[in-house]
């Protein structure tokens, strides 16, 4: 924004606002608008808002603008006065400053008149697509002579709407089942159209995979639509680049994007508070779809790039809290690695922890108790120490509100009266459940399963491997010994985790070889 002209940069002005009927008093301060109510607004009452206001279109900035890289012409998002969020913790006036926002549901009837030359993809249902055509109807039946047109759009039940338009916009649409369907507007460009072509059969599966996963997309219909700047999720639709992508990537993206829906739109969560309630877990639903769609085989699992990243900062001073509000951070890439990779780990540890089952179990639940709801961390939280049975206070508080680390170490192994004696070490601050893979020279595989006493019990067997519980771990005690009942000599490998979900920041003294 500091790099434009004046003549470059939008605004918006407010001529008046009215509460039910009556003018209001308001000062603006940066960019929220501060109003004297006439009479206050109680529980379960109503109240009519009127506002008139105009607005400024920028030269493209972050996510929304004109005229982009990509030559869209009109990319729409945070275009209008939004209505701050209220709830227990009062009203919530965090400024949109590029990176996240927070907003309450609602109904919306948007009618847009622009150049009938121009076609728009929005967020919403479109009212009137005989009268428009432009693939959203096989026919257009407007016969007027006027250089404008007006679409009429309707969306229910959200809590953001945005648009683009752009006179070199194609418009298909896919079934996608009885009552859902999608729409991919993008420019006209044979190199576009075949990348976005090849997406289509994938993201047809991709609604189904988060259906049985994490619940069915409420709404009737989603959009792609090509912005040129990102990626950025609103309601019932997605603001994406259309070009500098390969397939992969530009699949990937989609389902990134699309994946919000569940956590950013139907959820609603803070995320300008909370970024990683949305960010981590869109990102975890994106490696759960993508392993899906197309299995990457070479990977221990779908969430090990995440919890790389993670690791590549864990416990430095460029490590952001997951907590901290998202405009606050010192740094852009410390925000990504705290809301996206470290958000994403924080559900591979208690897929760990719990067992990967009872995770997505837990996260169906919660999506379906709180949709529509803007659910809490502590909702979340509450879910899965319910489903599990486990006491895992201490785990959210450490990954959410420190930058400690997980450090375990295979210290020693050695024989004792024909059995094998594992030495475990805590190097780290954060403790937890251990997960000891034992394979023999025969290249049998067993778990040896090493709970936290403060867990107040352990979780089930999730593996096809023989499963011995052991005893409790105190958390105070840094060392335990693990006795395998087999000589040695016996023994080919021993391992902490080898699924690799732990987030362990030193994981070269995680196995043993003999």
């Amino acid at each position: 924004m500091k790099d434009l002209k004046e003549s470059q940069t939008g605004d918006q002005s407010i001529e008046y606002i009215k509460q039910n009927g009556r003018f209001l008093k308001y000062t603006i301060q940066g960019t929220i608008l501060e109003v004297e109510l006439d009479k206050p607004i109680l529980p379960y009452s109503q109240n009519s808002f009127h506002m008139k206001w105009k607005a400024k279109t920028p030269d493209i900035i972050r996510r929304g603008g004109k005229n982009n890289i990509e030559n869209v012409a009109l990319t729409m998002t945070q275009w209008y006065p939004k209505v701050c969020a209220y709830d227990y913790d009062g009203w919530h006036t965090n400024e949109y400053l590029g990176k996240e926002f927070f907003a309450p549901f609602g109904d919306f009837l948007v009618k847009i008149s622009i150049d009938k030359n121009y076609v728009i993809g929005a967020g919403g249902i479109l009212l009137n697509p005989e009268e428009v055509g432009h693939g959203y109807s096989s026919t257009q039946t407007q016969k007027s002579n006027k250089n404008k047109l007006t679409w009429k759009f309707e969306a229910k039940n959200i809590h953001d709407f945005a648009w683009a338009a752009d006179p070199n916009f194609v418009v298909e649409k896919e079934k996608i089942t009885n009552d859902l369907q999608v729409f991919y507007v993008h420019k006209k460009d044979d190199s576009i159209q075949q990348n976005w072509d090849k997406t289509k059969p994938f993201i047809k599966q991709y609604f189904g995979i988060m259906a049985d996963a994490f619940g069915k997309y409420p709404y009737p219909q989603y959009s792609f639509i090509q912005g040129g700047d990102g990626g950025m999720e609103y309601g019932m639709c997605t603001i994406i680049l259309g070009e500098g992508k390969n397939f992969r990537g530009l699949l990937e993206l989609m389902v990134h994007e699309a994946s919000h829906s569940w956590f950013q739109q139907i959820l609603a969560t803070n995320e300008s508070e909370k970024a990683w309630l949305d960010e981590g877990f869109t990102s975890f639903a994106t490696s759960f779809a993508m392993n899906k769609l197309i299995p990457d085989e070479k990977l221990p699992n779908p969430y090990i790039e995440s919890i790389y990243n993670y690791l590549s900062i864990a416990g430095t001073e460029a490590e952001e809290p997951m907590n901290l509000i998202a405009d606050h951070v010192n740094s852009s890439f410390g925000y990504g690695v705290a809301a996206y990779s470290k958000g994403e780990t924080y559900l591979a540890q208690l897929s760990y922890i719990v067992g990967e089952k009872l995770l997505i179990e837990s996260l169906k639940e919660y999506y379906q108790t709180w949709q529509f709801k803007h659910p809490t961390q502590r909702d979340f939280e509450h879910i899965v120490s319910k489903k599990s049975g486990l006491y895992l206070r201490w785990f959210y508080n450490y990954f959410t509100e420190t930058t400690s680390v997980i450090d375990y170490q295979i210290k020693s192994v050695t024989e004792r009266k024909g059995k094998t004696i594992v030495t475990l070490r805590n190097n780290g601050k954060i403790p937890m459940p251990i997960d000891l893979f034992v394979i023999d020279k025969k290249n049998m595989t067993e778990v040896h399963y090493i709970p936290l006493q403060m867990m107040r019990g352990e979780k089930q067997n999730e593996f096809s491997f023989p499963f011995y519980v052991h005893n409790d771990w105190q958390w105070t005690n840094p060392e335990y010994e693990v006795v395998i009942d087999k000589p040695k000599s016996e023994i080919k490998t021993i391992v902490i985790d080898a699924t690799q979900r732990i987030a362990d920041k030193n994981d070269k003294d995680n196995s043993y070889n003999n």
